[in-house]
């Protein structure tokens, strides 16, 4: 939970670009301005609205599945996110900047003008292999809830009811296999 918060500080301090306390106070408005839904109280906000991107504003099941077992689509073929060995920091980087040469599309539309990602620049690559634009731009600090959301629920997780019945909820159809 440390490096959740880290990393959305860190969101926040490079948005406010001023000093530590600015960039604390920056991330806890990040949190009160985002608009209240069901959320189970045994969850962080955090985790809840990372997973509200991942399915609604980003889309992400399109490839990846609701259940992040990865799936073909007609947006494109999304690896399972349940086998992946990514960290907090490399999910925030991949979600960020996509994947040179592949199908995983950029979330943060200036990433590569402004030399964020994988420590190169859009001029190192051939345009070719430069990471389309995923279907929402999303902030940093949404970045930093998905990656959260997906070390907390999906990444090395197997996939289980309460997952399910807070992804959808408890009548949902893709749930019943799991009673």
């Amino acid at each position: 939970m440390n490096k959740i918060l880290r990393i959305l500080t860190i969101s926040a301090f490079a948005l406010s670009g001023s000093v530590p306390l600015l960039a604390i106070a920056g991330a806890a408005s990040f949190l009160v301005a985002i608009p209240a839904v069901a959320v189970a109280q045994d969850e962080p906000r955090a985790i809840s609205r990372g997973r509200e991107i991942f399915r609604d504003k980003a889309q992400c099941h399109w490839c990846h599945g609701w259940d992040g077992r990865g799936s073909q689509s007609d947006m494109g073929f999304g690896p399972s996110l349940r086998e992946s060995y990514l960290d907090l920091e490399g999910l925030v980087e991949v979600i960020t900047c996509g994947r040179i040469g592949k199908e995983m599309p950029a979330h943060d539309q200036r990433a590569w003008d402004q030399g964020r990602c994988y420590g190169i620049t859009r001029a190192d690559i051939p345009e070719e292999q430069v990471p389309t634009l995923g279907l929402a731009n999303l902030r940093e600090n949404e970045i930093a809830m998905v990656a959260a959301f997906l070390i907390e629920w999906v990444v090395q997780k197997e996939l289980n009811l309460e997952y399910c019945v807070r992804y959808y909820n408890a009548e949902a159809a893709a749930c019943k296999e799991f009673k």
